[in-house]
């Protein structure tokens, strides 16, 4: 057996050969571990060498063929130590661990643990209704609707040399700042706008740095196209795993202690994406610093196309942030007067945004147009989780007659200050569903995730996308339903309420809600024009989510002007509210075939109407800037031509991307929230892709087959 060299004794070595050396010392325990396998594999293959065929097969021997082959995925991990082992092989361990602290631990965990606890706290701490938190939460998500914004700047504006890792600590820290003042500073000090203010900061931890992290997966997907896919499934993989343990737990966690418990976990997962940055794992300093409008004006809008995305971006970004100044600070006091504005300035972004991006093309720009307006026109409220929750602290709605005879209510519980009797809600024959409940919600919201990519990819595939959302917009009216027997309380006799919420609309909702975003996705990615694909697919994904939040500006409008008395204790009009609602969901259907390009996933761009814009194998705009930068100072490495496609992480840079999913539908998100989950939900959604030499529908499909697979 061949001698683990020594280290040598005289004087301190070179960095160049430590690091040698260390890398020595790596591949040999890797050969090592290669060899363990290949021996257990024998061992196992031993064991199987009795086939079916043989004339000694029986019983017996099936039975240790079994355990045999179980022995054998078991041993490699079950598939994923040869997984890992082949993505450090090609990435190196730093960038794995730097793709699993942002998208797992970080945006996976800590947005999870978050986007329960948050509500918890607003609803039962801080006394807030359906309507004020439809106003915080849609300030507090701006964020998400600014990724093209700061895509753009992390490609084009460099900090020290450095376009990641500056910006990721920003996120960072503002992660942490948020989430830890709210783990420490007590409910009573904290009105409304202090509340929104660190939500937002949370959300900027998440969305930024998941656009940071996206642009590095892009560079690494164009110089390692045969392992895009498996780089793709490790970050969803990871994100599906630690936010489905750490929201199943956080309902828990809300239960048996407090909101602020999941906050102050939430701080740690924030803090964890500055080792990455800190220690260089996701860039190295490859350039000098340069001025901040040469920037742009070299890398943008040196072209026609490139000066209107942007355009369109900076429209979006600045009536976002007014819009949800204008409601955290006037909605309160002057209802319908916000709300009159709000509609108003909606069909006014609708109609900027279709007169910029028209001179593109006008198929993308109707597109866009739907991607805002398919959430805005859709009521949006918690109005169910406000009546149906059992709340934490000292909230007693819930206690039985039994149990508030037992108690004595004391002068500084929050019941007493508002007047309620003990108990109201369970006299009143309310769900009184506990956190636990809410937090297996979201994980079979997750789920839905996987089951509607899976169902979509091998039945609705050869849909024509019309059909698709138009169908699943007319499910989602019939699925108020739901909501109407669960007011009603008719499912008492027969089912359970949290049976009856899991799988209605935590389950049932989201895989039909889920077919609709798989639509919209795949035909956005399509109408993306050359040389701005990313910046073009952020824009589409920031607007859908904007569109989201606006709709829970209408819902909020909706309960103050026509539903005074929609609040505790009665909930007088709830089932009035849910009817509408229903019906409004339906509306998106009118759209259809007016915004929604014609063609299923398997045409081209030009067979669903786009233009030469986006279907010219070469942008005379795109030689025009390559022509400009020929050694490759923008970071496309070369002046060759742009290869045509749809991709979605920013990129502004020549860079052919890898996307992954931009966070954000009901996602929830979450994502996504999931999601919007993603919510980013929100929140996520978008669009996953495989190889980048396959075509781009090629490319969705192929990625969501492996990436469910994985998870």
């Amino acid at each position: 057996m061949s001698e683990v060299p020594a280290w040598p004794d005289g004087p301190a070595m070179s960095r160049q050969s430590d690091r040698g050396r260390r890398s020595g010392i790596l591949r040999q325990a890797s050969g090592r571990m290669e060899a363990g396998l290949r021996r257990g594999k024998s061992l196992v293959m031993g064991l199987m060498a009795t086939s079916p065929q043989s004339d000694g097969y029986t019983t017996g021997s099936a039975w240790r063929t079994a355990c045999a082959r179980f022995l054998l995925f078991a041993g490699n991990g079950f598939g994923l130590a040869p997984f890992l082992i082949g993505l450090i092989r090609v990435f190196g361990w730093p960038y794995c661990a730097a793709v699993v602290a942002q998208y797992g631990i970080n945006q996976g965990a800590g947005m999870s643990l978050l986007a329960l606890a948050a509500k918890f706290y607003a609803f039962s701490s801080l006394g807030i209704s359906s309507a004020g938190w439809g106003r915080l939460n849609g300030f507090a998500s701006i964020p998400w609707q600014l990724k093209a914004i700061f895509g753009l700047l992390s490609d084009t504006v460099s900090i020290r040399g450095l376009h990641r890792s500056p910006y990721l600590i920003v996120a960072s820290a503002a992660g942490i700042l948020g989430s830890l003042l709210l783990a420490v500073l007590p409910a009573s000090s904290l009105g409304g706008l202090a509340f929104a203010l660190l939500l937002l900061l949370t959300n900027l931890n998440v969305a930024l740095a998941d656009v940071v992290v996206d642009a590095t997966v892009a560079v690494q997907c164009k110089a390692n196209p045969a392992q895009a896919a498996q780089l793709q499934s490790l970050s969803w993989g990871s994100f599906g795993a630690f936010g489905a343990v750490s929201v199943a737990l956080a309902g828990y966690m809300i239960e048996f202690c407090s909101p602020r418990l999941p906050f102050a976990i939430a701080a740690v997962c924030s803090s964890v994406i500055l080792a990455p940055a800190g220690l260089g794992w996701l860039e190295k300093r490859s350039q000098p610093r340069r001025p901040l409008l040469r920037c742009i004006a070299r890398q943008l809008c040196a072209h026609q196309t490139g000066r209107l995305v942007l355009l369109a971006a900076l429209v979006v970004g600045v009536y976002s942030v007014a819009l949800g100044a204008v409601q955290i600070g006037f909605g309160s006091s002057q209802p319908l007067a916000v709300a009159v504005a709000t509609v108003f300035g909606n069909c006014g972004l609708c109609a900027l945004l279709y007169f910029v991006l028209r001179q593109v093309d006008a198929t993308m720009a109707k597109a866009v147009v739907f991607a805002f307006l398919r959430g805005a026109i859709v009521p949006s409220t918690e109005i169910i989780f406000e009546w149906a929750h059992d709340p934490v602290g000292d909230d007693l709605r819930c206690l039985s007659s039994a149990e508030c005879a037992a108690l004595t209510l004391g002068a500084d519980s929050s019941l007493a200050l508002a007047g309620l009797p003990c108990g109201w809600a369970a006299a009143r024959g309310h769900p009184c569903l506990p956190p636990n409940v809410f937090s297996w919600s979201y994980v079979a919201g997750m789920l839905t995730i996987v089951w509607g990519t899976v169902l979509y990819s091998s039945i609705f595939i050869s849909w024509r996308f019309r059909t698709v959302l138009a169908a699943a917009h007319g499910v989602l009216a019939a699925a108020g339903l739901i909501d109407l027997l669960f007011v009603y309380r008719a499912n008492r006799r027969w089912l359970p309420d949290w049976v009856l919420f899991l799988f209605g609309d935590a389950v049932f909702v989201g895989l039909v809600d889920r077919l609709g975003d798989m639509a919209f996705f795949i035909f956005s990615a399509k109408l993306c024009p050359p040389a701005v694909e990313g910046s073009m697919f952020a824009l589409q994904m920031g607007v859908s989510n904007f569109g989201n939040h606006a709709g829970m500006y209408l819902g909020t409008a909706i309960l103050e002007v026509f539903y005074p008395r929609l609040h505790a204790p009665d909930y007088a009009g709830l089932s009035s509210y849910i009817t509408l609602r229903s019906a409004l969901r339906a509306l998106p259907i009118l759209l259809v075939p007016i915004l929604v390009p014609r063609g299923c996933p398997s045409d081209s761009s030009k067979d669903i109407g786009a233009g030469a814009a986006i279907t010219d194998a070469t942008d005379p705009d795109a030689e025009m800037e390559t022509a400009s930068d020929p050694g490759g100072e923008s970071g496309g490495g070369g002046g060759g031509p742009r290869r045509k496609g749809c991709v979605a992480p920013i990129d502004v840079k020549g860079e052919v991307p890898c996307p992954k999913h931009h966070e954000g539908s009901n996602d929830a998100e979450g994502r996504s929230g999931a999601e919007d989950r993603r919510g980013g939900r929100g929140g996520g959604g978008a669009v996953a892709q495989g190889a980048v030499s396959m075509p781009p529908s090629r490319r969705f499909i192929g990625a969501v087959e492996i990436e469910v697979r994985f998870v």
